[in-house]
């Protein structure tokens, strides 16, 4: 006899034995848990699941309670809901692990870092072609020239030395090239949308390939002859290859990207004209304007981004004499080490920087290899240009005065974003820079959106990359009509610097193998042309660097229904943060890795491997918070799941029983 229930005000029939949360389902409700599943007898151990049945005193599980006659419930209300998140801090309050690994957590673009490697690592380059892109669009580049924060971050650098992650990155871009292939990404159906993209520098280049994997159609409009933007015009050739730039560009243009070259905004077309045109209009226009140096003189030095575009284009091919250059960042160290390849003797580098400081900058002690003289704790006190045409250097450091001659200073201070054309457009500047919501769109302009340096200031290209990858998705929630909110990112626990004890679980079973460096050019060789220093990593090199990775991620990053439900209810990772287990993991099994601190005692796989008539199987040890579960006996998981191996495994709602990778089982 059919039973007829009421749930949310809306009425239906069930069969008697029904449980609640089955007839929830029935109606398209989604009622939260971690511990039930179909073909698995319900328990109520989560209490995620919870609702509310009318004239019934609390809240009862909806996993194990029956419908009853005229029953009525309700799945959803700020009272359900604390409880809910309570029981998911509570979860969390003891949950030793990583979500995400701390290299992907470093990486300003929260590239999968493990993910990719991992593909790497089992010769599967396309995969990890496109794994990479979806968050780097342009990985030969930035592969090339990052500043390598995942690396700092990597756990195996406690170990002995960090993966070599940067040329693991730019190696899958290399390979393409070498074989004549370009890996897309499956593109959708159209959308029949268009977006202008102003700029095709590292933001622009990198948001039109995110909208054009999302099936907008995207026409980018660069003032230069060449896209690239910073990368062609301000990075040099030893650095940055240019065919290898050509590749990055080329693979952009082959996912239908049309350039319209030699067209400024405000000079060749106006902004009113592209809104018109397009449904919406992305702004990655960098920091291209020069800081003068604030000195007396400061008009005999040339500007080093002039100076860097002047190489580039073949406009500059030599140099006569010395050359002075004044600055602390990557442009003067660009300049200088560009300056030598021209012919300039001597060359000097002139910083406010300490010598300790200025030497950790990338690129630093290639230069000094290469014959850069630096002279630091410097301040530059003013220029003079002397009747011979060379230029007198007045500085000031902290043991007295002293003058630098050369026939060129070349001032490389910072970089800002020239606001005035935003301002003309009627578009809010605050700060030196465009002023945008917390998804990238232009204040009072709900079409028009802007990402990288414009927004930002002078960065790291990587950062200007991240933010126009997360600006894309902004983009396309406002083309599909959805809430503009750009991305939002699951919460992440993080156990961050670890013990020596845990250190040494994390690396068991990993190659005691020394990181593959790739091999620099002679500094002999590298003065006179401008190839590349360092070439990358052969594929069989690459494969082996790859294995280095310790995996420190949770291989349920994207599908772990703990962090969903956390982030989806709001809960406060350490609100109630006490007593802990502490990190362990079982590897001793063939297939699988087992993180005990993971584990939220839902008892799905100790229910499923006594339906599968395990042996030992899986069970609840101790009682109480001492409650844990593993194999009965302190038996190795090999010995506890041999038949239910992978029934288990899928049925973990948090990760802590995970297949271990290819490269380490393989």
């Amino acid at each position: 006899m059919p039973f007829t229930i009421t749930i949310d005000g809306e009425r239906l029939s069930v069969p008697a034995g029904t449980t609640i949360l089955e007839a929830a389902r029935r109606l398209g409700r989604d009622i939260p848990t971690l511990c039930h599943r179909d073909e698995v007898e319900p328990v109520g151990s989560c209490f995620l699941c919870v609702v509310a049945v009318r004239d019934r005193p609390g809240l009862v599980p909806s996993c194990v309670a029956r419908v009853e006659d005229g029953m009525e419930v309700t799945t959803d209300s700020p009272e359900i809901r604390a409880a809910r998140r309570m029981a998911l801090e509570l979860l969390f309050s003891d949950h030793p692990g990583d979500c995400e690994a701390s290299c992907t957590l470093a990486c300003p673009a929260r590239l999968d870092i493990p993910g990719f490697l991992r593909h790497v690592a089992a010769g599967r380059p396309e995969a990890a072609a496109r794994l990479i892109r979806r968050r780097i669009p342009l990985p030969g580049a930035l592969g090339r020239i990052c500043p390598a924060y995942c690396e700092r971050a990597c756990r195996r650098g406690q170990r002995d030395e960090p993966v070599a992650i940067c040329a693991m990155k730019r190696h899958v871009p290399d390979r393409e090239q070498q074989e004549g292939a370009a890996w897309l990404p499956e593109r959708p159906e159209p959308t029949g949308r268009r977006v202008a993209i102003v700029g095709a520098g590292p933001a622009g280049l990198s948001a039109a390939y995110t909208l054009l994997s999302m099936g907008h159609a995207c026409a980018l409009y660069e003032a230069r002859p060449q896209p690239g933007g910073m990368f062609r015009y301000a990075v040099p050739a030893y650095a940055l290859p240019r065919d290898a730039l050509e590749h990055e560009v080329e693979v952009i243009r082959r996912m239908g990207a049309e350039f319209h070259l030699n067209t400024a905004l405000g000079r060749e077309v106006t902004l009113e004209e592209l809104r018109a045109r397009h449904d919406a209009v992305l702004l990655a226009t960098g920091a291209q304007a020069d800081v003068p140096p604030g000195c007396p003189g400061a008009q005999a030095a040339i500007p080093a981004l002039r100076f860097l575009e002047e190489v580039a284009t073949g406009r500059r091919t030599d140099m006569a004499g010395g050359a002075v250059v004044v600055g602390d960042g990557q442009e003067a160290l660009a300049a200088a080490r560009s300056a030598v390849r021209l012919g300039a003797q001597p060359v000097t580098l002139l910083s406010g920087l300490s010598r300790a400081r200025l030497t950790r900058q990338p690129g630093a002690q290639d230069a000094a290899e290469e014959g850069v003289t630096f002279e630091t704790d410097a301040e530059l006190v003013s220029l003079r240009q002397r009747d011979d045409g060379a230029v007198e250097c007045a500085v000031r450091r902290p043991g007295g005065e002293m003058t630098l001659v050369g026939e060129c200073v070349i001032a490389a201070g910072s970089r800002r974003v020239d606001v005035r054309g935003p301002a003309r457009w009627g578009l809010e500047v605050e700060e030196g820079a465009l002023s945008v919501d917390d998804a990238g769109r232009c204040r009072g302009a709900p079409d028009v959106f802007a990402a990288g340096e414009v927004t930002l200031g002078a960065t790291w290209s990587v950062r200007a990359v991240a933010g126009a990858v997360g600006v894309a998705a902004s983009v396309d929630q406002y083309l599909r009509g959805e809430p503009v909110v750009g991305e939002r990112h699951l919460l992440c626990v993080r156990m961050g610097r670890v013990e020596p004890a845990v250190l040494e679980q994390l690396c068991r079973g990993y190659p005691e193998t020394p990181r593959a460096e790739p091999q620099k050019l002679p500094a002999e060789s590298r003065r006179g042309d401008f190839r590349e220093v360092r070439p990358g990593l052969c594929a069989e090199a690459a494969r082996q660097e790859a294995r280095r990775c310790l995996n420190c991620d949770c291989r349920a990053r994207d599908n772990c229904k703990l962090r969903i439900y956390g982030t989806e209810y709001g809960a406060d990772l350490h609100r109630l943060d006490g007593e802990s287990r502490g990190f362990e993991r079982d590897d001793r099994h063939p297939e699988l890795v087992y993180e005990s601190g993971k584990c939220i005692s839902c008892g799905l796989c100790v229910r499923i491997s006594a339906a599968e008539d395990e042996e030992l199987g899986m069970a609840f040890r101790n009682r109480g918070f001492g409650t844990r579960v593993g194999v009965p006996f302190d038996r190795p998981l090999s010995e506890g799941l041999t038949r239910a191996t992978a029934r288990c495994t899928e049925a973990c709602p948090t990760g802590a029983l995970a297949f271990k990778p290819e490269e380490v089982t393989g």
